[in-house]
């Protein structure tokens, strides 16, 4: 049985920006929250920010423009 309460946060970049976000995200792909846009060179741990729902539409309509950050590159 899947356990549907996965969740992780992740690092995002536009690739037409450059804006880096945090998503907080459960394993199929809802998004739960999201803090940004962050200074990409200042980033702490992805569970370090404030996650709200006010940037769910705005990461959802910009998601074929944003790629996965390495994490541990990141920080």
């Amino acid at each position: 049985m899947k356990n549907f309460d996965l969740v992780s946060a992740n690092f995002f970049q536009c690739i037409s920006t450059g804006e880096v976000f945090a998503v907080k995200m459960r394993w199929n792909g809802e998004i739960l929250g999201a803090a940004g846009p962050l200074s990409p060179d200042a980033l702490r741990s992805p569970d370090q920010y404030t996650y709200t729902n006010e940037l769910i539409d705005f990461i959802r309509d910009r998601s074929d423009k944003l790629i996965l950050m390495d994490p541990v590159a990141s920080w």
